[in-house]
């Protein structure tokens, strides 16, 4: 998609994205729970919003495949 792969894996240490490139992917809802916040990390679909939706959305409109295309993917 031409972005850097730390936008969206991430792994912060006192506040600072340590993830690398050969690190292990997670899923997301191993650090964000899908119900409510929890300390300082948001909840998942807080997460998804705030750093996927819009990127997603322009790939979308690119015509090329991005993991969750649409809103109903998630929400019905």
């Amino acid at each position: 998609y031409g972005i850097a792969c730390d936008s969206c894996h991430h792994v912060y240490e006192e506040g600072e994205n340590i993830w690398k490139q050969e690190d292990p992917v997670e899923k997301c809802a191993v650090c964000h729970d899908p119900v409510a916040d929890q300390d300082e990390v948001i909840k998942l679909q807080s997460a998804f919003h705030k750093n996927c939706r819009d990127c997603h959305r322009e790939v979308t409109q690119e015509g090329k495949e991005a993991p969750y295309k649409k809103c109903t993917a998630c929400h019905s």
